[in-house]
């Protein structure tokens, strides 16, 4: 009998092992100064990422973050996650906003990858409810067919896909955490110094000797080579950072 290709995939991660965890038995979280965290880390116990898959697992959660919101600004129980992870983890306050933004950006790719799934790759409403997400109810399903086809939400779905093909210079850091790495490289500096983000751009941007990458790195290098020439100006009038004078309006912030 033949395997359907799609039963040897992977199934999304559970996290069984946080959900059932006792309160008294919660993880404690270290922030680093910008309330992302960092640890604890070891050899035998990444509670990090753990945490970070964890909260993958709450935006897949249609009870906390049901896909018929058309964005995440819209979503209900932003609160009743967060007392959740509470629940499950020790966390200091000072790491909500970064605990609700990984949930959010989670939501966005299972929402993403829900559409891509279950509704471009059927040609009409009757295949698509034929092969529906058993992890979606069937009524939250039925106002997302219908959210999809509408002509407005149509056109935005187009915008944000056009924003996102222009992007340049997309890292190539995994699932790691920017914070992580940020402090995994202040360990290696012998005096302990925090990297610059220029050199945080070089190291998340690095590419595998041998592997294949859909965009080019012409841009990139060029922008790598840039900031390791750059020298500030004597009189102040220019970034003492040589990422920020290299990507310019180019940098949105995060």
């Amino acid at each position: 009998m033949e395997v359907n290709p799609e039963e040897k995939k992977r199934g999304p991660t559970m996290m069984h092992h946080v959900h059932t965890r006792p309160f008294e038995k919660r993880k404690a979280i270290v922030l680093n100064d910008l309330g992302q965290p960092i640890g604890p880390v070891s050899e035998d116990d990444d509670v990090v990422g753990e945490f970070s898959r964890f909260l993958g697992t709450i935006a897949r959660d249609n009870s906390y973050a049901p896909l018929t919101f058309k964005t995440w600004s819209k979503v209900p129980n932003k609160e009743k996650m967060w007392e959740y992870v509470l629940m499950k983890y020790i966390v200091p306050v000072e790491g909500k906003d970064w605990v609700l933004k990984t949930i959010r950006d989670a939501w966005r790719v299972h929402k993403c990858r829900i559409k891509k799934k279950h509704y471009y790759r059927w040609k009409n409403d009757k295949e698509r409810w034929k092969h529906r997400p058993k992890q979606i109810p069937d009524n939250e399903f039925l106002k997302l067919l219908v959210m999809w086809k509408n002509k407005n939400e149509q056109l935005r779905c187009l915008r944000n896909k056009e924003r996102r093909l222009s992007q340049k210079n997309m890292h190539t850091a995994g699932p790691k955490g920017f914070a992580r790495i940020r402090e995994e490289m202040r360990n290696e500096h012998p005096n302990k110094e925090l990297p610059s983000l220029a050199e945080v751009f070089e190291r998340t941007r690095k590419r595998k000797e041998g592997k294949v990458y859909k965009d080019s790195y012409d841009d990139t290098s060029k922008k790598i080579e840039a900031m390791k020439n750059y020298v500030p100006p004597n009189d102040g009038s220019g970034p003492t950072d040589a990422f920020l004078d290299t990507m310019g309006k180019e940098y949105d912030g995060r």
